[in-house]
């Protein structure tokens, strides 16, 4: 298996890295993929420019930069379209310009952030529970490396937001509200008031008229 690095764009990243591994360069970079599950695949950086002086040179990694007149973009996109095994390859990048390019001519893609992502969390690992990986893999194995790497097979036209994960779309059932208490106003006592009680000089005047 061989995988073609858009470098800059994947030390460009930001916000993956912990902070021992900030600012790590090209040579970091690779010193991570040798501990990674990606350890024994053949490595192609790309990188603008012609800073030749951080390029890398080991076994199973080349590393090339593109000098003043082509892009890193270019190159990648040309080798892609040129190889015989463009299936056999995996593309790292974020750029969907390159992605839809590569995809197109039958190559496999992961995006930068997923890939910085991995390598972290294989380097804190045990050396002893690190998982090796194949150099090559044929075509007819292609399900089973995806899902090793865990690579969208699908290419998005338009960038959006990702889905998330089944278990957190899932719709919860609606919440019963509260039934909303209503505050009862107090009913007013209207207090009566007592009877009047007329004056005992009217009351006495009342007898002497109604007495024969």
């Amino acid at each position: 298996m061989q995988l073609i690095i858009d470098t800059w764009n994947v030390l460009h990243q930001t916000g993956i890295l912990p902070p021992e591994n900030a600012g790590i360069g090209i040579k970091g970079l690779c010193n991570l993929i040798k501990k990674s599950r990606f350890h024994g695949c053949q490595l192609t950086l790309i990188c603008d420019g012609t800073n030749v002086s951080e390029a890398v040179s080991a076994p199973h990694i080349s590393c090339l930069f593109t000098g003043p007149h082509k892009s890193a973009d270019d190159e990648i996109v040309e080798r892609v379209k040129a190889s015989s095994g463009a299936r056999d390859l995996l593309v790292i990048t974020s750029d969907y310009a390159i992605i839809k390019e590569v995809k197109a001519a039958g190559a496999q893609c992961m995006k930068s952030q997923h890939f910085l992502t991995l390598l972290v969390e294989d380097s804190r690992l045990p050396e002893a529970k690190r998982t090796e990986r194949p150099a090559r893999l044929s075509s007819k194995h292609a399900n089973d490396w995806k899902t090793i790497f865990d690579i969208d097979d699908s290419l998005l036209e338009t960038i959006g937001e990702p889905e998330l994960p089944e278990h957190l779309t899932r719709s919860t059932p609606p919440t019963e509200k509260p039934k909303k208490q209503t505050r009862q106003k107090p009913k007013r006592i209207v207090k009566r008031d007592n009877d009047v009680l007329m004056p005992p000089s009217l009351i006495d005047e009342a007898r002497e008229l109604l007495d024969p």
